[in-house]
């Protein structure tokens, strides 16, 4: 269905360039009803989605940079430290660092515009986000996907309480990750 497609796709591109909220949500959803099949393919279209967003970001940072950093100042849970925190990974270890980053809570939006601001390789970017983007989205499926299936050898969940389960795990997540950063909005 195209529906399967385009949530993520969009959801992908929303968080790369200005959504706060991350695909994994959706993909864990996927991944908690067990459909393995359309998980690969919405883990798929959120990376395509996000290597859009990420592009858009790169021109951002590279032609655009002040008003792309100015605008993220009103983008909730973005906090400066996790800019620093990028464009110091992306000096000390090169794009590799997008892949870690990631996994830390920095947002894949701020490597990618600080990488255009750099004037880093197109290409590469490219490959690195891909494979970023992919490894992460696929990390945290994987993980909704064991949990759900430990769960359900010592309980019968139906769907609706998978997802309920899923979104009290992703409101906790939420609340701690805005405790952290904040909410500027």
């Amino acid at each position: 269905m195209i529906v399967d497609f385009l949530i993520p796709f969009a959801w992908g591109f929303a968080e790369a360039t200005f959504f706060f909220i991350v695909p994994d949500v959706w993909l864990s959803g996927v991944a908690a009803l067990d459909k393995t099949k359309d998980l690969i393919k919405a883990i798929t279209s959120a990376v395509l989605g996000a290597l859009l967003g990420g592009l858009c970001m790169y021109v951002a940072g590279r032609y655009y940079v002040l008003p792309t950093f100015a605008f993220w100042h009103v983008v909730p849970g973005i906090d400066v430290g996790q800019l620093n925190a990028a464009c110091s990974d992306l000096s000390e270890k090169g794009l590799w660092a997008m892949t870690w980053g990631v996994f830390k809570g920095i947002p894949y939006k701020f490597y990618a515009a600080e990488w255009g601001l750099n004037h880093g390789g197109l290409l590469p970017f490219i490959a690195v986000s891909i494979i970023a983007r992919t490894a992460r989205f696929t990390v945290v499926s994987l993980i909704a996907k064991a949990f759900f299936t430990l769960v359900g050898k010592t309980s019968k969940l139906s769907d609706e309480g998978k997802i309920a389960v899923l979104a009290e795990i992703w409101l906790i997540i939420y609340v701690l990750y805005f405790n952290q950063f904040g909410w500027t909005w």
